[in-house]
Parts: C-alpha cells; sequence; structure tokens
C-alpha cells in the first residue's frame, strides 16, 4: 500500500510493522469509527 501511495504522489509514508493490531496493541489513540 505504502509503495502505491508513493507511486501517486506522496512522500512522507510511515510502515507499522505489525499493522493495526501492533498499534493498539501499544496503546496509541485510535478514533472511533
Amino acid at each position: 500500500m505504502a509503495r502505491k501511495l508513493e507511486k501517486i504522489g506522496y512522500s512522507h509514508l510511515y510502515v507499522l510493522k505489525g499493522g493495526w493490531h501492533a498499534w493498539q496493541a501499544a496503546g496509541y489513540p485510535v478514533e472511533p469509527k
């Protein structure tokens, strides 16, 4: 996904190892749907 975004012009991208589940498990903030 990051490479696709890079190809269309996005330049400040970060890849989170472990994805969404790792983000939540680390206790980082999330917005409800």
